[in-house]
């Protein structure tokens, strides 16, 4: 699945979630692998963050820093009612 691109991160892609610091993305179609393998996120930008960016940043970044990725089976679940 792509960062970016795909809906993995709540209802909308993180494109349209963040479409300011999508816009200053270098690799717009990195994957959630690429992205989220070390410790820190991969994410190269255009420019340095600043203003209305940095703001998106410090909102997009708690919300991914905690994500471990597994080799196990992806799981699916529905979240609309308590048997999932």
């Amino acid at each position: 699945m792509r960062f970016w691109e795909d809906t993995w991160l709540g209802n909308k892609p993180l494109r349209e979630q963040y479409p300011g610091l999508y816009s200053i993305v270098r690799n717009k179609f990195a994957t959630i692998a690429e992205v989220l393998t070390d410790a820190q996120p991969t994410i190269i930008w255009r420019w340095l963050l600043g203003g209305p960016k940095v703001v998106a940043w410090n909102h997009l970044y708690p919300r991914i820093i905690g994500i471990v990725l597994t080799d196990s089976e992806d799981e699916f679940s529905w979240v609309l009612n308590q048997n999932k």
